[in-house]
């Protein structure tokens, strides 16, 4: 089987996969054209800029002078001129076109000493010969970046190549390549360029639908038949990043070379520390690049601090695309791997903090909860989860994306994680109010909650990440208010940091004392005497068992013995019934149960 997909380097030969449509343009506009172009392909690191321009140029014809220059190898602004001037000298000693005026302008290069004024008339005149001489010269400044470096804030140094790549005088066909766009590299010296002015700034993207037909084309051509499942799985961990794609295939390849199944999420999380390793170096590029602090309030949120011109110049930039109204950055993977590790940022810092501090609240009085709620059990997880299904307001669904949280931190990270780390701000919220008065109060100067709700419901809305890539943006009077209600949570806390020492004893052991929870364990009780307010109301009951008249049992709100009579369950298969939440009417109010009255319509849940 052979195995094109390398991991390492610039992709060529067959190993170089889509592009066709860059690769014809770049080919007609720079080898066939007339006119003079300057070109900054701009986009994230990896994604194949390079590659593809080199495979743009990889033949060249005669009477073109291609100079490729990569800036991360030169000390100095001088050596990158030192490098270009022995490439024009061996270029026209091999057309034998090297005259003598020319040549001396080409060897005063050497002289490190040499005066400004002198070093730059040399350079035009060098350029001039070529031009006089109707040769075409295609000059690619890779790696453009470390310009900021380089250039040692130096304006003149920009407005040199600014000259060459405008002027009519000179034949120069230009190329810059880098992860940022040439206005921030030359804002990064200080200085007052208008370098940038004189390119065309292209975003350099992922690959697109037809690149990635033909990737998959050639497991096709290898006899690897990937499913639907399989390539989906593939996009979420490499989106459509040329580099990532590549080092998944590799691993792919030797897995079917080596006649095992072709299991993606092993693969990715057996092989390919690679993957994990480019998504590091993402972060320190992009904290580094000042990106980062605008990406995270998009993709995890709380997007606080950005705007929608933030928003279109990632797009611009090539981090951001969307696909089916989901905005992603870099691939869906990402947006998780930036969860996991906690990028603290400044925007949102006082938010994460409050984050923090009501959990540890909650975990301080698990305790205390688990007597509230009778959670029984043995195992953390289960307790915190039977405290959570307990809460009133909080749903089945809830329960379920958190069980999924901590079911992906687990595949994906190997971290152990449990409901109080998953769970979001607004639930966390959700048990505080549920347990004010007797538990939590105390924390907040013994206030109201109707008094702090407002505030509660303004920093949960800013945390929320299922808000993040969305046009629902803070206003700048909601961005004031967080901050302010954070700060005054931060006050109240503060002042009550006598009382939020470590858990005085196991939530755990406090359990035991309690049956462990009907629904976890497959068995019944504990229940609570059900209040007559509920009479007439809406409710939910989880279903449990087929009762011996035909009718249903399960438990309402987590709390209450309930039924549903054979009466309202005509045309219903009761097995499917089992193990499914139902909502309906409390009809009858007795000592130990309820009655409730499902409506003929009522769906499963």
């Amino acid at each position: 089987m052979d195995n094109i997909f390398q991991i390492g380097g610039q992709a060529a030969g067959s190993s170089f996969i889509g592009r066709k449509t860059f690769v014809g343009n770049l080919r007609k506009n720079f080898l066939d054209g007339r006119v003079r172009m300057a070109k900054s392909f701009v986009g994230l690191t990896r994604i194949g800029k390079t590659s593809a321009v080199a495979k743009a140029f990889e033949h060249v014809p005669e009477d073109v002078l291609y100079i490729y220059e990569n800036l991360n190898e030169w000390g100095s602004y001088i050596e990158i001129w030192q490098d270009i001037c022995c490439e024009i000298r061996r270029y026209l000693l091999r057309l034998g076109e090297l005259e003598a005026e020319v040549g001396a302008y080409l060897s005063s290069m050497e002289d490190e000493a040499l005066k400004w004024i002198v070093f730059s008339r040399n350079i035009k005149r060098i350029f001039e010969y070529l031009a006089e001489r109707e040769i075409k010269t295609i000059l690619v400044l890779d790696e453009f970046d470390n310009a900021a470096t380089l250039f040692e804030k130096e304006t003149k140094y920009f407005e040199l190549f600014r000259t060459l790549f405008s002027s009519s005088k000179f034949h120069v066909f230009a190329i810059t390549i880098s992860r940022r766009n040439l206005y921030t590299i030359e804002e990064a010296t200080y200085q007052s360029s208008t370098f940038h002015g004189v390119l065309d700034i292209v975003p350099f993207k992922g690959f697109d639908a037809a690149d990635m037909a033909e990737y998959f084309a050639v497991f096709e051509r290898q006899g690897i038949d990937l499913d639907g499942t399989q390539k989906e799985k593939i996009i979420y961990y490499a989106g459509n990043l040329p580099y990532l794609l590549s080092v998944m295939g590799h691993y792919i390849m030797e897995a079917a070379e080596a006649g095992e199944e072709i299991d993606i999420d092993g693969i990715f999380l057996n092989r390919c520390k690679t993957i994990n390793d480019y998504y590091r170096d993402c972060l320190k590029h992009l904290e580094r690049d000042g990106d980062l602090k605008r990406i995270v309030p998009f993709i995890v949120g709380p997007n606080i601090g950005v705007t929608q011109n933030d928003k279109d110049e990632l797009f611009n930039l090539g981090y951001f695309r969307e696909e089916n109204g989901e905005l992603i950055a870099i691939a869906k993977y990402f947006a998780d791997f930036l969860s996991a590790n906690m990028v603290s940022l400044n925007i949102w810092d006082n938010i994460i903090g409050l984050e923090k501090k009501l959990k540890l609240l909650i975990e301080k009085e698990l305790p205390a909860l688990v007597r509230r709620y009778q959670a029984g059990g043995d195992k953390a997880l289960d307790i915190q989860r039977v405290i959570l299904r307990r809460t009133k307001e909080i749903s089945r669904g809830d329960l379920a994306r958190y069980d999924s949280f901590i079911a992906k931190n687990k595949k994906v990270f190997n971290i152990d994680s449990t409901y109080l780390d998953v769970m979001s701000m607004a639930d966390a919220v959700k048990i505080l109010k549920e347990n004010w008065q007797e538990v939590f109060s105390k924390y907040f100067n013994n206030e109201l909650f109707s008094a702090l709700e407002y505030k509660f419901s303004k920093c949960s809305m800013a945390r929320n990440p299922v808000a993040h890539g969305h046009e629902e943006y803070l206003t700048e009077l909601d961005k004031r208010e967080v901050d302010v209600f954070c700060k005054q949570f931060f006050d109240l806390l503060s002042a009550a940091d006598g009382e939020m020492g470590e858990m005085e004893e196991s939530y755990v052991d406090v359990a035991k004392n309690f049956p462990a929870d009907m629904i976890e364990a497959g068995k019944l009780g504990p229940f609570e005497k059900p209040p007559l307010e509920l009479l007439h109301r809406r409710v939910r009951i989880y279903v449990f068992e087929k009762g011996r008249n035909k009718n249903l049992r399960g438990i309402v709100e987590g709390k209450y013995r309930g039924t549903i009579a054979q009466t309202y369950l005509s045309g219903r298969n009761l097995d499917d019934c089992i193990g499914k939440e139902l909502q309906g009417m409390v009809e009858k109010v007795d000592e130990d149960r309820v009655v409730i009255a499902l409506e003929p319509s009522a769906p499963l849940v």
